[in-house]
């Protein structure tokens, strides 16, 4: 069994990559979180 995989930003959807131009450029289909998107560390 495989899972589907396309063009993300962090855990969001193909969608995501259409707010922000610059999402283009942070595409990561691991499912990691980005740089800068949380102010506190786990």
């Amino acid at each position: 069994m495989c899972v589907p995989s396309s063009k993300s930003v962090a855990c969001s959807t193909e969608e995501a990559l259409k707010w922000d131009k610059e999402f283009e450029n942070m595409i990561d289909p691991s499912g990691r979180s980005i740089k800068k998107v949380h102010k506190d560390s786990y």
